[in-house]
C-alpha cells in the first residue's frame, strides 16, 4: 500500500483572498471608468501584473532551491517592492 503524503501547508486564507481581490477590483474599475480605458490598456495591465507575479514567483522558486530541504522557507518569503516601476 501507497504511503500516504502529509501536507503541512495551511489551506489557502479565502477571507484575505477575497478582501484583497474586492480591493483590486474596486481600484482596476474605478481606473477603467475614470480614465475610459480599451481592452487593449486593460488587457496591458493584467499582462504586466501577471508578469510581476511571474517573477515573484519564480523567485520564491529560486529561495527554495538554494535552500536546505529541512528549512522551511515560505514563512519568510517576501515580495520585493523596492519602489522601482520595472516598466518605466
Amino acid at each position: 500500500m501507497a504511503e500516504e503524503h502529509k501536507d503541512d501547508h495551511p489551506p489557502p486564507r479565502w477571507d484575505v483572498v477575497m478582501k484583497t481581490y474586492d480591493k483590486i477590483d474596486d481600484v482596476l474599475t474605478k481606473s477603467i471608468l475614470d480614465n475610459e480605458m480599451n481592452f487593449l490598456e486593460i488587457g496591458m495591465i493584467m499582462m504586466m501584473l501577471d508578469e510581476k507575479m511571474l517573477q515573484n514567483k519564480t523567485a520564491l522558486y529560486m529561495q527554495y532551491a538554494n535552500s536546505p530541504l529541512d528549512e522551511n522557507i515560505t514563512s519568510e518569503v517576501k515580495i520585493d517592492n523596492t519602489g522601482t516601476n520595472m516598466y518605466k
